[in-house]
């Protein structure tokens, strides 16, 4: 067990035998710290168990590189203290679950890449809260958003800025260039 109280940001990749952050870091419960703001995680397949929703200070979800999701966040459950999350490489995402997101009340930033399965966003729509959506790749979802005449338009019209493909891609870049700032 490692003991990191004061960790913030946590990046995870290639670990596609993970089952559950317990046993590998240790906070006051065996779970992840409290203090994580930030959580990348790359080719990890069992989610379920991981207790994101008791992360209070997690603010930042990265998800990429997961053929095993359907749905997400699916029974996955999220901690309303989200205020970004970027899917990517879901190659076999199909939706999204108005039911796991409904709760996201701080939720702002929303961006989906390549994630060529994803066919809709959720009947009930995204996020009051949502103030950036981002689509990229996404040829089945970026049909049904477009402006005109999309059947999910209505559904994100209210959110101020959305960005599609070289919009999007140009998002993507930036936010890197300032991760490395």
């Amino acid at each position: 067990h490692i003991s990191l109280p004061s960790l913030r940001s946590l990046s995870l990749h290639n670990c596609s035998e993970l089952e559950s952050e317990v046993g590998f870091i240790e906070g006051e419960d065996g779970s992840l710290p409290s203090t994580l703001q930030e959580l990348w995680i790359d080719e990890i397949a069992r989610l379920m168990h991981w207790g994101l929703d008791k992360l209070p200070s997690l603010s930042v979800l990265r998800l990429q590189d997961n053929q095993d999701v359907e749905s997400f966040p699916g029974k996955i459950l999220l901690p309303s203290s989200l205020t970004e999350i970027h899917i990517n490489h879901l190659g076999n995402i199909k939706s999204l679950d108005y039911e796991g997101l409904q709760h996201l009340t701080c939720l702002q930033t929303l961006e989906i890449r390549n994630c060529p399965k994803l066919e809709r966003i959720p009947e009930e729509g995204l996020p009051s809260t949502l103030s950036l959506l981002s689509i990229n790749d996404c040829p089945l979802l970026e049909k049904r958003c477009e402006r005109e005449g999309g059947e999910d338009w209505p559904k994100i019209s209210h959110i101020p800025e959305i960005l599609f493909d070289d919009e999007a891609m140009m998002y993507s870049v930036l936010q890197a260039l300032r991760e490395l700032s």
